[in-house]
Order: C-alpha cells, then structure tokens, then sequence
C-alpha cells in the first residue's frame, strides 16, 4: 500500500532534510508532495525550534531557471536554506526510497495579481482582484507550464498535482472577507464571473454583447440578496443557474467558455508532463470553488478529460461525490489524500500515522 504526504519546504529547511527524511521513512511514507510554489500563508510549527513562516502574497519556493519563463517572471523568495532544501531531496530522497512529486498552486498568487494586474480577475462590478489572477491570460497559462517543466527538469519529480487552476469564488483568498448582506449562493456564483480583458476578449470572440451581458449579470446579483427563510441549497443553486441559462443563450456561451479555458490550460500541462523523456502523471484538485457548479458549466468533466487522474480529500468539501461520480464514469484514477503535515507536527507520531493509513485503505 502506497502513502503519501504534503511537506513544506520551510520546515524541511528546519528540521533537515536528511532528519525529516528518514522520519518520514520510519512512517510509511512512499512519496512526499512538495510545494515548488504556495500562496498567502502565516504558519508557525514547533519542530526543530518553535518558529513562524511568512508569506503574505505567496511565492516560489525553489530556485528557478527564470531564462525559460516569459512575461511573468517568478517571484522566488530570498531564502537560501528554502531554496537549498530542493537540492537537498533530490540528491536523499531516492535513497530513502521516498519519491518526490511536485504540488502546484497554480492561480492563487497575489504577487502576480498585483506585479501583473492585466492578468487579475475582474468582478462583474469592475473591481479589480489582488488575491489571484485568471486562468484566461495567455501570459498566465504560459507561466504555469513553464513552472512545472522547470520544477520537473531539475529536482527528480515525477508526478504533479495542480492546484486552483478553475475560477473560484469571488472571494477566495480574501485576507478578511467583510460581505456584509446575505447574498443567495447563485448570487456569490454569478458575482465570481471574471470580466478581464482576457475572458471579455473570448467571449467577443463567441460573438457576445459583453456590455450588456455584464449589466444583466449585474442586475441579476441585486435581486439576489437572500429572503429570510428562502430555501439556499446545491439544488436550488443549481436551478437557478439552469433557468438563466436556458433563458440567456449569451451568459450560457460565456458559461461555457470558462470550462474551454481551464480544459486548455489543464490539457497544455498534462501534454508537458507526457512529452518529457520520464513519464509523468497530472492530477488536478477541483477545489471548493466547484462544489455545485458541475450541472452548470461541465468543468469536473473538463478537467478529468484533459488529466490522469483527480485528488479528493475525503470530507472536506460538499462536491466530493460528484468528483467520485464523474471519475468513476471516466475511468479516471481517483487518488483520495488526508492532509497531513508530517512535519510540522510534535512527535510521536502514531497517529500521523494512523491518518496516512486511513487515507490510503480508502484509495479504490
């Protein structure tokens, strides 16, 4: 039986690499899911010496080849015991027995929102977004295929899970959301529509009115402030996306092309991967941001065709039988994770262990 585990760089620069190697070792654990980039975080963990970890507008975490990026150049920290760490592993971790694989946060970074706000996600109301950008910018999609070959080619990994490469919420990775009235989930649905120049170019493109289309959104979002006692679910979500775009052919095509995009670039990656001369596998985690959203604009589909497989964490968010579902009609591999951090955790680790062995006799 095959575990796996989530590592952060920085705590591998605090405990060791060797150390936390063998540790890791004494677990069961068969492969590591490093984290060659990450988005905002403040973490603190007590191994090795009772210390904290910022990263307030997320970056790279590895050292780069920054000659084969292009407009968007990485935003790699100036931390040489993290950088160094990547060496480290993968000159021990084969010997260890231990294989590397590469987790990827690919849209979540505020550093590029802000570095490139051409690229940001832009909200029906025309505000600009600082927490992520849109998979729709070709400079972006260009970035992120660029990111895995680099990581890929340098330090041994073998396969990549992909992470936050679909449009989320409206507020996802707001610092401190402040939404001060009850909007219906249809209404925070419509209100994540991006109008970037880049979704407003495509869907020119298609031959819609994006002006027009942007004030109905916008009227649509008004009327959508939550009655008391209105039923809010998945399925009355659901049936109201379903009725608009039955009703609204251009708001269904602008739908639609959301899903193209993010198949584009999810299909870019995996072709990456495949083309190297080491054979490697793409995952994708959907993410909370496609909950209920599958009936709509078919993106879990989309983005199991373009992968080898999916990864779900049991109990962590209310889509997880619809990713079993439509994995399972596909044929796609499911790989189902427990989130544990190994290493920023106290010893002893008995039940660190107990919950990789718990997620892994889940794995079909």
């Amino acid at each position: 039986m095959r575990f796996s585990t989530c590592v952060y760089p920085w705590d591998l620069a605090r405990i060791g690499v060797r150390e936390a190697l063998a540790e890791l070792a004494d677990l069961g654990v068969s492969a590591l899911k490093m984290y060659p980039n990450y988005h905002s975080i403040e973490t603190i963990s007590p191994r090795g010496s009772l210390a904290g970890y910022c990263l307030p507008l997320g970056g790279v975490l590895f050292p780069t080849d920054r000659s084969s990026y292009g407009r968007i150049q990485p935003e790699v920290v100036a931390d040489d015991e993290v950088l160094g760490v990547w060496w480290d592993l993968a000159e021990q971790a084969p010997r260890a027995g231990i294989d590397i694989e590469a987790w990827i946060v690919g849209l979540y970074q505020p550093w590029m929102a802000l570095k490139y706000p051409d690229c940001a996600r832009v909200l029906p109301t025309g505000d600009v977004l600082t927490a992520g950008v849109c998979p729709a910018s070709a400079d972006v999609a260009d970035y992120v295929v660029t990111l895995v070959e680099d990581v890929c080619r340098n330090f041994g990994v073998g396969n990549v899970a992909l992470e936050r490469i679909s449009f989320p919420a409206f507020d996802d990775g707001w610092s401190r959301p402040r939404v001060l009235f009850p909007l219906t989930l249809a209404g925070r649905w419509l209100l994540g529509l991006c109008f970037c120049r880049n979704c407003v170019a495509r869907s020119i493109d298609l031959g819609v009115d994006v002006a027009a289309l942007r004030h109905r959104v916008l009227t649509r979002i008004t009327c959508e402030v939550k009655k008391a006692g209105a039923a809010d679910d998945a399925s009355a979500m659901n049936a109201s996306l379903m009725t608009w775009l039955d009703e609204d052919p251009e708001l269904a095509a602008f739908v639609r092309e959301r899903s193209v995009v993010v198949g584009e670039l999810a299909e870019r990656v995996a072709e990456t991967l495949h083309a190297g001369s080491t054979a490697r596998s793409l995952f994708l985690l959907p993410g909370t941001a496609v909950e209920t959203r599958s009936s709509v604009d078919r993106l879990l589909e989309v983005l199991v065709e373009h992968t080898d497989g999916m990864i779900c964490m049991p109990g962590r968010y209310a889509g997880e039988p619809e990713i079993r579902r439509i994995a399972d009609a596909r044929g796609s591999h499911l790989e189902l994770l427990s989130m544990v951090f190994p290493t920023s955790m106290v010893p002893p680790m008995g039940s660190v262990a107990d919950q990789l062995r718990t997620a892994a006799e889940l794995r079909p």
